[in-house]
């Protein structure tokens, strides 16, 4: 059976026997996690890169990018999402645009992206601002065309955590106003503490750019990729010419877009990005 995934005009096509793969692809929400604007079409019309995926419990990988992709493997519903993810990833750098780990906002079209590790409060803020007039864009993954200025699209399934109430994966499509596009106006990093003062730190031109340079390039690289229950690590997809071409990309959103630390509590935070927009 043939499957086209899409992300974003990024098409690949499953071709797979296991039963067991296409109805994790159909109906499991980790796909949705995992990969931004993750689209499913039973009917593979539109053709794209083909990936081979069969349980087998043998591992085997034969990634030839972008002639063909051999996977071979007992884990297969993870291995062949995280695959996907990764070979979505360069096709969409080739059309110059990123996944950025981040959570983002909108109000009437003006985008606002945490930045951040994990608990910094990406998820927090960005569910704070949807709660009071800003559109949901995106949680964990943010796509982000720099050149242009804009963020068109995400994740907007979120996994429940700890310090978020759901028990469940909360569909943001069905619970809140939410948006796939906007321009990118403001960058935030967000310090949460109990102080309803916010304090505001504005980011330096070489600092966006560092930053920014290395986490364009994190999705790709392949040292974040492991299959074969994390045993079997990944070729790079990244080349020379990607590389250039992120460090023009990069300098364009350094020369055009403002980044913050913000430290405060959510209110707090709240009112600062409000201010700055």
């Amino acid at each position: 059976m043939e499957l086209k995934i899409d992300s974003r005009k990024s098409p690949v096509v499953i071709r797979t026997d296991c039963q067991e793969l296409i109805d994790f692809l159909q109906n499991d929400s980790f796909p949705k996690r995992y990969i931004p604007e993750f689209h499913l079409d039973d009917c593979a019309t539109e053709k794209g890169l083909v990936m081979v995926s069969e349980k087998s419990d043998e591992f085997k990988l034969d990634l030839d990018y972008p002639s063909r992709v051999i996977y071979h493997g007992s884990n297969i519903q993870i291995d062949t999402v995280v695959l996907l993810g990764y070979i979505m990833e360069r096709i969409r750098q080739e059309k110059g645009v990123y996944s950025l780990h981040s959570s983002a906002v909108s109000k009437n079209r003006k985008g606002v992206v945490f930045i951040g590790d994990k608990m910094a409060g990406k998820t927090t803020l960005s569910l704070y601002c949807a709660s009071n007039g800003f559109a949901f864009i995106s949680d964990e993954k943010t796509l982000i065309d720099p050149k242009n200025g804009l963020i068109v699209g995400g994740n907007k399934i979120i996994a429940p955590n700890e310090f978020l109430t759901n028990q469940t994966d909360l569909d943001t499509t069905k619970s809140m106003n939410c948006a796939s596009e906007a321009n990118l106006n403001l960058i935030v990093y967000p310090r949460l503490y109990e102080n309803p003062v916010p304090q505001l730190q504005q980011w330096s031109q070489q600092k966006v750019n560092m930053y920014f340079y290395a986490k364009f390039g994190e999705y790709i690289c392949g040292h974040s990729v492991r299959l074969n229950n994390l045993q079997a690590p990944v070729e790079s997809l990244d080349t020379l010419v990607l590389a250039l071409q992120r460090i023009k990309d990069v300098e364009a959103l350094t020369q055009s877009v403002p980044a913050y630390t913000i430290k405060g509590n959510k209110e707090a935070i709240f009112h600062a990005v409000n201010g700055l927009l």
